[in-house]
C-alpha cells in the first residue's frame, strides 16, 4: 500500500484517532459523481516492496461489486451481500480522497476496503451491487462513515470508546444477539487464542513498535513486561509495553498490528477483545504471553458475519443495516 511519500503509521493512525474525514452532507458533487459513474481511483498494491503500486480507474459500481467479492464469501445470503454493497458504497463516497497524497481516492487494502478486482457480472457480488445500485446510508441527511468488521462476537463497540473523536450516534454500539446467541457465531468461530514465546514477543516489538507508534527513532530495548491498564467495555483501550528504554502506550487497533507485521492486515491479534496471561519461569521472569479473545476486527459498525446470521434469520438488507447503524436510513442517489 505504499507509494512515494507514504507513511504507514501516519495513515494508520488517521483512522485510529478519528482525525480523518468528518461527517458531511450528501453533496450535489457526490450525486453528480454517482450519476456519471465517474471512476474512482484505487491504489492497488502490486508487491511487498511497495514500489510497484499503481492507481487504477474503476467505475464506482464495479468497484462496489469488487469490494463485496473481497469482503464477503460468495456463499453468503444475498441480503447480507446487499447490506455489504450499501455499506461499501457509503464508505467509498465518504472517504473519497483519503489517499490524495498518492493521487488516489482509496486503496484496495484493509486500510480502506479490500478490493481484488472486478468480479464476473453474473457473480453474487455483482448481483448485490446491481440490486442496490445508488443506495447509500444517511443519518439525518448526513452521509455515514459506514465502518464494518468481520465478527463482533455478540456486541458491536461504540466508536468513541476505541477511536478518539468518533462521537457518532450511528456508531454507538449495538447488541448483536438473537435467541441462539451471537448472530456472527452461526457458522463462524468467534473465539481465538494466540501464544508468543518471550523471544517471539521481543522480536515483534523490536520490529513493530516504532511503526505502530509512528516514531522511527524509538529503540525498544529489552522487553520487561506487557499489561492491559485500561479497557473500553470488553475491548482493550490501551496496552502498556515496558522495556529497558522506557514505557510505551499502544492505543486501540495498533495493539493488534504490534503482534503482526506492524501494519493493518490479517496477521497479528484478531481483535482488541482479549485477555492476557503471562507465563513465568521459576524465577518469575516472563517466558510466554497468551492472548485469549473473541471477535475479528475493530468491532465498529456492521458485523459482516452477523449480517450473514441475520439474513439467515430472515432479515432484509435494510433491516440488517438499521440494526448496526441505529437511526440510519437508506437513500437512493439515483432519485436525487
Amino acid at each position: 500500500m505504499i507509494g512515494a511519500g507514504w507513511a504507514v503509521a501516519a495513515l494508520a493512525m488517521l483512522h485510529l484517532t478519528g482525525t480523518g474525514a468528518l461527517p458531511k452532507e450528501v453533496t450535489a458533487e457526490q450525486v453528480a459523481r454517482y450519476a456519471s459513474d465517474q471512476p474512482v481511483r484505487i491504489l492497488v498494491s502490486r508487491g511487498s516492496d511497495f514500489q510497484s503500486d499503481k492507481v487504477e480507474l474503476i467505475p464506482l459500481e464495479s468497484y462496489v461489486a469488487g469490494v463485496v467479492a473481497a469482503e464477503t464469501p460468495s456463499s453468503f445470503p444475498l441480503e447480507a451481500m446487499k447490506a455489504q454493497a450499501i455499506a461499501a458504497r457509503t464508505y467509498a463516497l465518504f472517504h473519497l480522497g483519503d489517499h490524495e497524497a498518492q493521487c488516489a481516492d482509496l486503496c484496495g487494502e484493509v486500510h480502506c476496503q479490500a478490493f481484488h478486482g472486478v468480479p464476473p457480472p453474473d457473480s453474487p457480488a455483482s448481483r448485490a451491487a446491481q440490486e442496490t445500485a445508488g443506495e447509500v446510508l444517511v443519518y439525518n441527511g448526513v452521509l455515514l462513515d459506514a465502518q464494518y468488521s468481520a465478527a463482533c462476537s455478540g456486541h458491536t463497540v461504540a466508536a468513541w470508546q476505541t477511536r478518539q473523536g468518533k462521537l457518532l450516534p450511528y456508531l454507538g454500539g449495538a447488541d448483536d444477539r438473537g435467541e441462539s446467541g451471537a448472530y456472527c457465531a452461526r457458522g463462524h468461530t468467534v473465539t481465538w487464542t494466540k501464544r508468543f514465546s518471550f523471544a517471539e514477543a521481543q522480536r515483534l516489538l523490536a520490529r513493530n513498535l516504532k511503526t505502530v507508534l509512528g516514531n522511527q527513532s524509538i529503540r525498544p530495548g529489552k522487553l520487561l513486561s506487557l499489561r492491559i491498564p485500561e479497557r473500553a467495555g470488553n475491548r482493550v483501550r490501551w496496552f502498556e509495553v515496558k522495556t529497558t528504554t522506557g514505557t510505551y502506550r499502544v492505543m486501540g487497533d495498533a495493539v493488534r498490528w504490534l503482534f503482526g507485521t506492524g501494519c493493518p492486515g490479517p496477521s497479528g491479534l484478531r481483535s482488541t477483545r482479549f485477555d492476557l496471561k503471562v507465563r513465568t519461569d521459576r524465577r518469575g521472569r516472563p517466558r510466554a504471553f497468551v492472548f485469549t479473545g473473541a471477535g475479528h476486527g475493530h468491532g465498529i459498525g456492521m458485523c459482516q458475519w452477523g449480517a450473514r446470521g441475520r439474513a439467515l434469520a430472515g432479515e432484509t438488507a435494510e433491516e440488517i443495516l438499521r440494526a448496526y447503524y441505529p437511526g440510519a436510513t437508506v437513500r437512493d442517489l439515483r432519485a436525487e
